[in-house]
């Protein structure tokens, strides 16, 4: 067994849930999105990329919401500034990212205001 999943279900509790963790578990990544609605080959190169650079981003924005390091909050900052942006013009822009790749921003800034201490899963990231 993969050492990812022998630690996630090492703090399982008897309802399966993670009882260990706080984070919000109902966020879904692009490239799952992508994975059970029509395969991550049916991507172009250029698909490809943008869907690793909105990844990243959430990844950072999940992994250092709670830094207590400077750098740990720098990376926080920069991935929250990048997906709470509502430019439409840059290439590599958030939203642009997103209408290429048919998902619906708003619902990745809903799905991420979870993580931010203080909001409900309703507001999204700028709310």
């Amino acid at each position: 067994m993969p050492k990812d999943i022998s630690v996630a279900l090492k703090y399982r509790d008897e309802g399966g849930t993670f009882s260990k963790f706080s984070e919000p578990p109902d966020i879904i990544l692009p490239s799952q999105y992508f994975g059970v609605i029509r395969g991550c080959g049916h991507l172009t190169p250029e698909q490809k990329l943008m869907l690793a650079i909105l990844e990243s981003a959430v990844h950072d924005f999940q992994r250092y919401h709670l830094a207590t390091r400077r750098r740990g909050k720098r990376i926080f900052r920069e991935a929250h500034k990048w997906l709470t942006s509502r430019e439409e013009t840059g290439i590599f822009s958030f939203v642009v990212i997103c209408h290429a790749l048919d998902i619906d921003p708003d619902y990745i800034s809903k799905g991420l205001s979870a993580w931010l201490p203080g909001k409900s899963g309703g507001e999204t990231l700028e709310g």
